[in-house]
C-alpha cells in the first residue's frame, strides 16, 4: 500500500472501543504500516509478521530508531502451519509464499498459523500477504468471530475467480459487513487487455467489521 494511501488517506484507521486494541498486521514489510498504528494508536499492541529477510531486515532497523513500547515483529510468513514454506523473496513488496512449487532456488521461511492467533480478541487484523489470504481465510475462519475490524489486500487471477468469491463468503458466514475498493489500476481496458500476461489481473482492497 502507498504512503498516501496509507498515511492521507488512512485507509487503515478503524474505531477501537479500547484504549489499546490488540492489532496484528501480516505483511509488515519495512514497517510503515506499523509506524501509522502506533502513531495513531499509541496504546495499541501490535504484533507485525514480515518472513521477507531484506525488508524484515530494514524493518528491525527502523523499529530499533522509532522505540514504540508494545511492538513486537516476527521474521516469519502468516500461513496454516507453524512449519515452513517455499518463499519467493523479491526483497520489496512483491516478496510471496510459493507453496507447492517445485523451483529449487526459492527458500523456506519459517511460518506462523494464524489461526493460532486468534485465540482472543483482535481489533484489526491486516492481512497483505501477496495471494496467500484465501488459504489462511479457509484455515482461520472458524476464529474469524474474535476480530472485529479486518482488512485484506486481494491478489487475483482471471482464471481463479472463485477465489475472491470463497473470501467473501467467508466474511458473510462470519458475520462481516464489508467494502471493496480497487487497490491498484491494473488494466485501464479489462476487456481489451485480458489476454496479457501479469503477476495479478485484481489488487483489491477489501475492508470489513463486525458491529
Amino acid at each position: 500500500m502507498s504512503i498516501n494511501e496509507m498515511f492521507v488517506k488512512e485507509f487503515y484507521k478503524f474505531k477501537s472501543d479500547t484504549q489499546r486494541p490488540r492489532i496484528i498486521d501480516c505483511g509488515s514489510y519495512i514497517g510503515t504500516s506499523l509506524l501509522y498504528f502506533k502513531i495513531n494508536y499509541p496504546q495499541a499492541i501490535v504484533t507485525g509478521y514480515e518472513p521477507d529477510a531484506s525488508n524484515f531486515s530494514l524493518l528491525d532497523m527502523n523499529l530499533k530508531n522509532w522505540n514504540f513500547a508494545d511492538l513486537n515483529v516476527v521474521n516469519a510468513a502468516i500461513w496454516v502451519n507453524n512449519e515452513s514454506v517455499s518463499f519467493e523473496s523479491e526483497g520489496n513488496m512483491s516478496s510471496r509464499i510459493t507453496a507447492g512449487s517445485n523451483d529449487v532456488s526459492q527458500k523456506l521461511v519459517k511460518c506462523v498459523r494464524l489461526r493460532d492467533l486468534l485465540e482472543e480478541q483482535v481489533d484489526f487484523l491486516k492481512i497483505d500477504i501477496e495471494g496467500a489470504e484465501l488459504e489462511v481465510l479457509k484455515d482461520c475462519s472458524d476464529k474469524l468471530h474474535n476480530v472485529k475490524n479486518l482488512f485484506v489486500e486481494y491478489h487475483g487471477k482471471y482464471d481463479s475467480a472463485n477465489k475472491l468469491n470463497e473470501i467473501l463468503d467467508i466474511l458473510v458466514k462470519n458475520n462481516f459487513k464489508y467494502y471493496i475498493k480497487e487497490g491498484s489500476c491494473i488494466y485501464e481496458n479489462p476487456l481489451w487487455e485480458k489476454d496479457k500476461v501479469m503477476l495479478y489481473d485484481l489488487l483489491l482492497n477489501i475492508f470489513a467489521y463486525r458491529d
